[in-house]
């Protein structure tokens, strides 16, 4: 109870430490027991990993000498081959068939070696021991006299094939076989064949082989004879002769202990030993101890620098947040940016303080926003209300002009000065901010009017808006200086025809409402600093800005002006979101 007292009263950093230094402690005590229980029974997982590599490699040895009797015995079976032989043997045969049976043994002695890659030399024996072909027993006559002395007691004991471990050759394997001559009645022997086997290739570098400093050794009991122990007295071998069966002893011989591991059971063909000195196990279970020591030390490190680096992530975004709470409580806005935040980090608590920035934020700009667009409002505002100056009575001059104008048979005056009160009557309307695009379209109507009287057959203006986006709602003058600096941009150009199309059109969730026509238009370069505010020209610039804040403040940020082409022509224009 009173632990729990401790930790109710402790910070949460407090209590951090306390379960670090619990941890560290048992992970201590743990770690010690491995190695205690290292120590006392590491020696015997060595021997059982000896015991295990040896059965592995007798078993794969006999596996294949029993894959390599298979096919020698298909071999051997070949009738033509067997014809061979018999030509060869024969003291008879004339030169050209010697050597046309010779060639045929040759080929097919050469698909054998390309199926068992451990054969090296081979030797044609006939029954009285005469050498009538080889490859390579020619240069050993002691080898060549010992196969013919073994083949001699394939006779008495009858047998087919079976293998020398020969002592005239160091390490090397020899294996004898009959050539058998099958008829109805019976076989015959027709000669011998012995083969050299490399037994580093054979037995996966058996007589070479080293485990914590011992040796592999292959006995043959019943002619004699060891591969392997080049390195170990031959008195200590003769006295190690396996048992049948599996078996592992520790024993001594000149003051030095061995451990030995054997491997004898009656259906292989040779004995398998292995032999170690117990120093070198000893020494192996001291360095194994040694290395698991470091990799202890190492994982303490690994831990404590673990458990710091947990509490830096979580005690760093914790004081930040503090800092921008405290930014806050004071009337501030100047928070961590977006950018400074790790975008991949799965930090609950970093999570937690960015949202908390991105709000605050949001806020921030949302608070700028609505300032800006106040001052944009009141620029308009202040526009129009210069265009105000006593608005009755400049309707009734224009009223008394328009009447005049159609008495002295002047139309195009009449409607010039008629499309002029529309434009000062829409201008001076300062109760809405946002109109339908239906209204707009009557301003541009009237401003288009006048500038065909103005410009006469150079210029052309054309409506291309469908009836159903007449209820969209746009911002007051919005589409009016578009038009205008489309009509002011073909007019500079110098076109011979300017052609200027007011249009729009829904596009991917959107209302495009846009101004094409036949001249440069507005690189999109251009158009990029006019949204940022960077534009210095006042005809276009300042006004395209304005118009792209309001857009923005009225309908979100994935409204504002555009620049392209649409139908092979450049156009400028703003899109507004549906939904909005």
């Amino acid at each position: 109870m009173h632990e729990i007292r401790i930790f109710h009263r402790h910070s949460l950093i407090k209590q951090i430490r306390y379960m670090v230094v619990l941890m560290v402690a048992v992970m201590v005590l743990i770690l010690a027991m491995v190695i205690v229980w290292f120590f006392f029974h590491h020696r015997n997982t060595v021997m059982d990993y000896a015991d295990m590599l040896l059965r592995v490699y007798a078993e794969n040895t006999e596996n294949e000498l029993e894959r390599f009797e298979q096919g020698i015995f298909v071999f051997l079976s070949d009738e033509e081959f067997q014809e061979s032989v018999k030509t060869i043997c024969d003291e008879q045969t004339g030169p050209i068939d010697f050597v046309r049976a010779h060639n045929h043994i040759e080929d097919k002695i050469t698909n054998l070696y390309t199926q068992f890659e451990y054969l090296n030399e081979y030797a044609v024996f006939d029954l009285e021991g005469n050498r009538r072909m080889s490859l390579g027993f020619a240069s050993d006559k002691g080898v060549e006299s010992e196969v013919f002395g073994f083949t001699r007691d394939f006779l008495s004991k009858k047998q087919m094939m079976d293998y020398i471990i020969s002592q005239k050759r160091e390490n090397s394997l020899l294996f004898v076989c009959n050539i058998v001559d099958v008829y109805a009645t019976g076989y015959r022997v027709i000669g011998y064949m012995a083969f050299s086997i490399n037994t580093q290739r054979l037995m996966g570098v058996f007589s070479r082989a080293r485990v914590f400093g011992g040796q592999f050794i292959v006995r043959k009991e019943d002619v004699g004879g060891v591969i392997g122990g080049a390195i170990l007295d031959q008195d200590f071998l003769h006295e190690l002769q396996p048992e049948k069966g599996y078996s592992r002893d520790i024993t001594s011989f000149d003051g030095r202990r061995f451990f030995i591991s054997s491997s004898s059971n009656e259906s292989d063909r040779f004995s398998y030993q292995l032999i170690v000195p117990m120093e070198e196990i000893d020494g192996a279970n001291i360095r194994f101890l040694a290395w698991v020591a470091l990799c202890i030390l190492v994982v303490l490190f690994l831990a404590v620098l673990f458990v710091a680096v947990s509490l830096y992530n979580v005690l760093s975004p914790v004081r930040r947040m503090q800092k921008d709470l405290a930014i806050v409580e004071n009337g501030g806005f100047q928070v961590m940016e977006e950018k400074e935040f790790d975008p991949d980090s799965e930090n609950e608590i970093d999570i937690l303080h960015r949202n908390f920035c991105q709000s605050i934020q949001r806020l921030q700009k949302s608070i700028e926003e609505k300032q800006k667009y106040q001052e944009l409002l009141k620029e308009e505002q202040l526009k129009q209300l210069q265009l105000q100056m006593n608005p009755h009575f400049l309707y009734n001059t224009l009223d008394i002009l328009y009447w005049d104008a159609l008495a002295e048979g002047s139309d195009n005056t009449a409607e010039m000065i008629h499309c002029m009160g529309k434009m000062f009557r829409y201008a001076t309307d300062l109760k809405r901010d946002v109109v339908a695009l239906s209204e707009e379209v009557e301003l541009l109507k009237a401003y288009a009017t006048i500038c065909r009287q103005r410009y006469r057959n150079r210029l052309e203006i054309g409506f291309e808006i469908e009836d159903a986006f007449y209820p969209v709602k746009i911002p007051k003058f919005s589409v009016q200086p578009l038009l205008e600096n489309a009509i002011n941009a073909t007019i500079r150009a110098q076109l011979v025809h300017c052609l200027v199309i007011v249009g729009a059109r829904k596009q991917e969730g959107a209302v495009e409402v846009y101004v094409r026509d036949n001249g440069k238009g507005i690189e999109e370069q251009a158009m990029e600093a006019i949204r940022r505010g960077e534009a210095k020209s006042k005809d276009t610039g300042i006004a395209l800005y304005n118009i792209h804040q309001r857009l923005q403040y009225l309908f979100g940020k994935e409204s504002g002006i555009f620049t392209g082409e649409i139908d092979g022509m450049k156009a400028v224009g703003f899109r507004i979101r549906i939904d909005s």
